[in-house]
C-alpha cells in the first residue's frame, strides 16, 4: 500500500462542498475525493497541492451519490482530462447485487488498469443482494485474496443491505459493526489489506470501530455539511440526536450570511471527529 503504513489512529478523509475545502485539516494526510467532482479545477488543484504534500488520495467511483458506479473506462478518460493525481482507485461496484457481479467487476477494473500501464492501488466493495450476508462475506472473501487488490471498502449501503437480515434493521452504525465482528468472529479479516469505511452511519461509530481494530480509515461529509447546516454534535448515542441531516450535500454551495457561526460549529464538529479517531 504505497504511501500508507498501519494505523496508530482511524484515518478520516473530510468531504466537503467545493467552498469549504480550506476547512479540511491540514494535518489530516488522507482524503476521498469524488470523481464527479472531476469536473472542477478549484476540487482537482486543491487534492493536488495534498498530493504534493506527500497526502494519500483515494478516488471513489461516486456509487453512493449515484446508487451506481462510474464506470472504468469513464473514471479513467476524467482522470486524464482533469489530472487528478490519486493513489487509490475504487473499482466499480454494484450495491443491491449478486457479489460476483462486484468480483468480476473489479477483475476486469485491475487488468485493464494493468494493460495501461497505470500503476494504482485498488480498493474492493463487498456487495450482495439483500439479506445476503453470507454472499457478502463470500464477497469479501474473493476480494480480499484478488491480486491487485490492497483494500477493501466497507460501504455504508453494502453493510446495511447485507446484515439487516440478522440485526432486523438497517442502521449503517449497527449493521457495519456487526459486519466487523461478524468478520473478526469467523477469524475471516484479511490482516494484508487495508480496511476503509465508506462513509459515516453516526460519527460515534468511529469510536467503536476503532476499539474493534480492523478499520483503517473513514470518510464522510457529516462533519462539515451538518457544520453548514448550523448542527453542532451532542452527547446523545450518535452525536446527532435529531439524526442525520435530509438534506443532500450540495458540493456547489456557496458560502452565505451565517459563515462566521457555521464555521464555528464545523470546527467542533471537526474536534470531535478527532477525538474519535485518535
Amino acid at each position: 500500500m504505497s504511501e500508507l503504513t498501519p494505523k496508530e489512529r482511524i484515518l478520516f478523509g473530510y468531504i466537503s462542498p467545493i467552498s469549504y475545502l480550506h476547512k479540511i485539516p491540514e494535518d489530516e494526510p488522507f482524503h476521498l475525493i469524488l470523481a464527479h467532482l472531476l469536473k472542477h479545477k478549484k476540487y482537482v488543484n486543491f487534492y493536488n497541492k495534498r498530493r504534493e504534500m506527500g497526502d494519500y488520495i483515494l478516488l471513489d467511483n461516486s456509487a453512493f451519490e449515484f446508487q451506481f458506479p462510474i464506470q472504468a473506462d469513464i473514471m479513467l478518460k476524467m482522470i486524464d482530462e482533469s489530472g487528478i493525481n490519486a493513489n487509490c482507485l475504487v473499482a466499480p461496484d454494484y450495491p443491491f447485487e449478486p457479489g460476483i457481479k462486484t468480483i468480476k467487476s473489479t477483475e476486469n477494473f485491475i487488468k485493464q488498469l494493468r494493460d495501461k500501464g497505470m500503476d494504482y492501488d485498488v480498493m474492493g466493495v463487498p456487495q450482495s443482494v439483500k439479506g445476503d450476508w453470507k454472499g457478502w462475506i463470500d464477497c469479501y472473501k474473493e476480494l480480499s485474496q484478488m491480486d491487485g487488490c490492497s483494500h477493501i471498502g466497507l460501504s455504508i449501503l453494502g453493510c446495511p443491505n447485507a446484515f439487516c437480515s440478522i440485526t432486523k434493521t438497517e442502521d449503517i452504525m449497527i449493521n457495519r459493526l456487526f459486519a466487523v465482528i461478524t468478520l473478526l468472529d469467523r477469524g475471516l479479516v484479511a490482516d494484508h489489506i487495508w480496511h476503509h469505511a465508506l462513509g459515516l452511519g453516526m460519527p460515534r461509530e468511529i469510536l467503536l470501530q476503532r476499539e474493534l481494530g480492523v478499520v483503517d480509515s473513514n470518510d464522510s461529509s457529516s462533519p462539515i455539511w451538518h457544520g453548514i447546516q448550523g448542527i453542532e454534535y451532542d452527547d446523545s448515542y450518535g452525536c446527532l440526536k435529531n439524526g442525520k441531516c435530509s438534506i443532500p450535500v450540495d458540493f456547489e454551495i456557496e458560502r452565505n450570511d451565517n459563515v462566521k457561526k457555521n464555521d464555528v460549529i464545523i470546527d467542533k464538529n471537526i474536534e470531535t471527529i478527532k477525538y474519535f479517531t485518535r
